[in-house]
């Protein structure tokens, strides 16, 4: 298949690939969720979530849990971050607010408890695509923990990771590359978890990919998979970094792993299948299979909708790769009005 037709997108890789979102990880929320769910599948969240949300709701009015919040705050960040590993981002929110509103009543808006409760939403925010209120809650904790705990502590370096990914996915990839760099030289010096530092890790190398710099960002990616070879979301970012390299047959080996194992823990319709449908869909067009591409992308588009980015500049973009790939197949009306739209969100993107 010649350059031209490969979804324009993967001619310029990384550009559009968000950065893995960042919750407010390390030590600053006890209520991680394989700590308190280990080794649960798809399709036992509701139940899970359901009886932990009657939890909360029985906290929540019984006249006793007035005079001890905290245990409902507990409920509902256990809740919250159940949720928020399965991709229910909007259910989230709301428990994450209620958490902001009980810290800053207990212990004051310009405390250590309430920045932890501004990471928390700013990470929601991101991965609804608010970058606007995401950089907001970000900036502010961040403020607060340079204040509180000095600017060298771990609370100050997560702080940091989380505004660097979301400067990142404004299409500022040069500014977040020192935060992030600065970010990981702390966390590993004083991180005990090593899967947020794997994770600050992977999106260092997605920022070294938008910039062109692979040969930063494949030993960082290589080292999370050496440490991890169950890390779904370092295989994605691995498969675009062959894309990037023109390895087509490695690349369509690690989506592969990324997408059977986001399946097994999640199953098929968590977020996370939205860049890794995108970058098979590339693949397989590179391989003439125009129709499976299609498919791919159109689920891609779908998931990316529901997830909350109907009118994202990241949408407009797959609604292009879309248009290539429809174009190719002779489906030209579908086509067209893939165009269209990517054309009117960019439009109201330009206008708000």
């Amino acid at each position: 298949m010649g350059h031209s037709q490969i979804p324009k997108i993967f001619r310029e890789a990384g550009k559009s690939s968000r950065c893995k979102r960042l919750s407010a990880g390390g030590r600053l929320s006890e209520f991680q969720n394989e700590a308190n769910f280990p080794g649960a599948s798809p399709n036992i969240v509701d139940v899970m979530t359901g009886a932990a949300l009657l939890f909360a709701i029985s906290l929540a009015s019984d006249p006793a849990s007035a005079a001890d919040p905290r245990a409902l705050d507990a409920a509902l960040l256990k809740l919250a971050a159940y949720l928020e590993d399965h991709g229910r981002y909007r259910e989230a929110e709301p428990l994450y607010l209620r958490s902001r509103a009980i810290n800053e009543t207990l212990y004051g808006p310009s405390s250590i408890e309430a920045a932890r409760s501004l990471l928390r939403l700013g990470a929601i925010y991101h991965a609804e695509f608010q970058n606007e209120a995401a950089e907001a809650a970000a900036r502010h904790a961040l403020e607060l923990f340079q204040t509180l705990t000095g600017p060298s502590s771990e609370e100050v370096a997560c702080a940091s990771a989380n505004l660097a990914v979301i400067l990142a996915d404004e299409g500022q990839p040069a500014r977040a590359e020192p935060t992030l760099r600065r970010a990981l030289f702390l966390l590993r010096q004083h991180s005990s978890d090593r899967g947020y530092v794997a994770i600050v890790e992977e999106n260092l190398a997605m920022v070294y990919l938008r910039q062109g710099e692979l040969i930063q960002a494949r030993p960082l990616l290589e080292d999370v998979l050496r440490r991890d070879p169950s890390h779904a979301t370092a295989w994605a970012a691995l498969a675009e970094l062959s894309i990037a390299e023109r390895h087509w047959p490695e690349a369509a080996e690690y989506i592969e792993k990324a997408y059977r194992l986001v399946e097994e823990r999640f199953g098929k319709d968590h977020p996370w299948m939205i860049g890794i449908l995108h970058l098979r869909s590339a693949i397989e067009a590179h391989s003439d299979d125009w129709r499976q591409a299609a498919l791919d992308m159109k689920n891609s588009i779908e998931l990316l909708e529901s997830t909350g980015g109907p009118n994202s500049t990241r949408l407009a973009i797959f609604l292009d790769d879309e248009a290539l790939i429809l174009r190719h197949l002779g489906r030209h009306a579908g086509a067209k009005a893939a165009r269209k739209r990517a054309r009117e969100i960019r439009s109201s993107t330009v206008t708000r």
